[in-house]
Parts: C-alpha cells; sequence; structure tokens
C-alpha cells in the first residue's frame, strides 16, 4: 500500500479555511462532500484567490513494532502502549486485556484484537499477527511513530520496538507552491 501525507501551509487562518473548505462532514456522502470542497479548494489555489504551498510527501512508510509470542504469558502479566496498560487474563478478558494461550497463534490474536479494540490507541496505531508474532504499526505513515513507546514485562513473549526498529520514513516530499 503505498501512502502520501500532505502539509498545506496556507495564508487562509483555519476559520477562513474552515468556512471554504469544510471537511469531515458526519452526514450521508461526507466524503464525496469533502472531496468537492477539497477540489474547490485547490481552485482557489490554482487561479490565486487563495495563496500557500502544498507539501506531499510520496513513499511514507509507518512505524512498526512487534511482540513474539513464544509460549503462553501469565495472568495479570502486562505491556504498556502509548502510557496504555494491556493485562493478561487467564480467560474472560474485556478492555484493554487479553487472554493468554499456549497455542502461540491464538495468543497472538488475542493481543492484536485487545489493541484494535482499544479506544485509547487504536487512533493512534493497528495491530496485525500471524504465527504468534503481533505486528503493530502506526497508523499514520511517517518518522513520528518512530517515537511511539512499548513496553512489556511479559513471560514468553519478546519486544521488538517502535524505537529500535526505526522503520518510519517520510517519504520524498515533492512542494506546490501557489503564491
Amino acid at each position: 500500500m503505498a501512502y502520501l501525507n500532505l502539509l498545506a501551509d496556507l495564508t487562509d487562518t483555519a476559520a477562513q479555511f474552515s468556512a471554504l473548505c469544510p471537511l469531515g462532514n458526519t452526514q450521508a456522502g461526507s466524503k464525496q462532500v469533502s472531496i468537492h470542497n477539497w477540489i474547490n479548494y485547490m481552485k482557489r489555489l490554482s487561479v490565486g484567490v487563495s495563496y500557500g504551498s502544498l507539501v506531499f510527501n510520496v513513499g511514507a512508510v509507518q512505524a512498526q513494532a512487534t511482540l513474539t509470542s513464544t509460549g503462553a504469558a501469565s495472568a495479570a502479566e502486562t505491556f504498556v502502549l502509548l502510557g496504555v496498560t494491556f493485562t493478561a487474563r487467564a480467560s474472560g478478558a474485556t478492555g484493554n486485556e487479553f487472554n493468554v494461550s499456549a497455542t502461540v497463534g491464538t495468543q497472538a490474536t488475542n493481543i492484536k484484537n485487545a489493541i484494535n479494540s482499544s479506544t485509547d490507541v487504536n487512533p493512534y496505531v493497528i495491530a496485525t499477527s500471524a504465527a504468534g508474532v503481533v505486528t503493530i504499526k502506526a497508523i499514520q505513515p511517517g518518522v513520528t511513530g518512530n517515537g511511539y513507546t512499548i513496553t512489556e514485562s511479559l513471560s514468553n513473549v519478546t519486544l521488538s520496538n517502535f524505537v529500535t526498529q526505526n522503520t518510519g520514513s517520510a517519504g520524498t516530499a515533492i512542494t506546490v507552491d501557489f503564491t
């Protein structure tokens, strides 16, 4: 999957931009309306009614960390992701908890599900699992995720954190000036 980050450096104030280009409407068809509003704003830039520059970062890469299960973690052990504590349970996990399992694939899936269902971290990261390995990726591609924090104190689980992996990159910047 290719990612594109867009930084708009505009002379319009935030209030002016919001009035000229309302985005994020919650009504039905809002994506189409937001795209239409953005296109109209781009027209303003192209004819000189508004001024600024757009910086496109093409090929940005998401930062990632991994938790690798080699056996069952013990109940009540934890890992902390972005300041949020996730707790291992023998059974009946709810919220920011996951059920341990001697089957590494099942335990990894349970950890992944706990991360993805957590409203505390899912605006920032998303997790996948395969063969006992949970891969946690920053949702926003780029270098910001390289600084995300994760620690673990789980038996039979090893961590390769965001800082160590240092996989996030900003990609190649392309600037278009409308001045």
